[in-house]
């Protein structure tokens, strides 16, 4: 019997082998070896930029020229965005006072809201809805108000600042913008928005533009309250006259 089967195992095997061309084919096919020639990545055929027009070239960097500016009315500066060429004072940057707004930052609540500047006056956003003013010289408070949703019970991540028309606008996280007056904080009125902002507003002096979370847009009166224009998801808009 165990004649029969050590035969078995031989002619077993003697078949395996046959119907492979090597035994290589049952272990691996062996590398191919590599190209000849060398090896040029695309991405290395051009490392450095040059100019089309050779003026320019010869030209070199222009900037414009600096100026002081003594506003930062909201996020980004200008609703443009280019603040192009600041002036700094002559000699080594200094600090000249720190102090606190609020409440810090948390993993839960990071601090969003930019800070900004008008008229002398240094206007902050806390974690906790601590809508502060500062006097630009010294750092000392000027006000502190709540902007919290009175109805709401939990913080949350906060919107923004912005001014303009003489007006502060505060998205204050919740689904709401409020608008202040700057010398004392008072709160002139509070409107509902579709959804939380967790953005600044974008102003100029006719229109104010709030984003929301759930992507939708409001186009509003920088000097009131009104609705002029929304633009939501679904790409369905709505205008209203203000």
């Amino acid at each position: 019997m165990r004649k029969y089967f050590k035969n078995f195992l031989i002619l077993f095997a003697i078949s395996t082998l046959s119907g492979c061309s090597t035994v290589s084919d049952i272990l691996g096919s062996a590398e191919a070896p590599p190209l000849e020639g060398e090896r040029i990545s695309v991405l290395e055929l051009q490392r450095s930029l040059e100019p089309d027009d050779t003026a320019l070239e010869q030209q070199g960097l222009l900037a414009p020229a600096p100026w002081n500016n003594a506003f930062w009315p909201q996020a980004g500066g200008y609703p443009n965005h280019s603040m192009q060429n600041l002036a700094l004072p002559d000699g080594q940057l200094k600090c000249l006072w720190k102090t606190s707004i609020g409440a810090k930052a948390t993993d839960e609540l990071p601090l969003m809201a930019q800070p900004i500047l008008v008229d002398g006056q240094i206007y902050t956003l806390d974690t906790k809805s601590q809508l502060s003013a500062f006097n630009a010289e010294n750092g000392e408070l000027i006000w502190r108000v709540s902007v919290k949703d009175p109805k709401e019970d939990d913080y949350v991540i906060s919107g923004g600042i912005a001014y303009a028309t003489g007006m502060l606008y505060v998205t204050n996280g919740y689904n709401e913008i409020l608008a202040l007056r700057p010398p004392n904080g008072e709160i002139l009125w509070r409107k509902e928005l579709p959804s939380p902002s967790r953005a600044s507003q974008l102003l100029d002096k006719t229109l104010r533009n709030v984003s929301c979370i759930n992507l939708e847009s409001q186009l509003t009166d920088s000097k009131s309250s009104a609705i002029s224009a929304s633009h939501g998801t679904d790409n369905s808009d709505s205008f209203s006259a203000s």
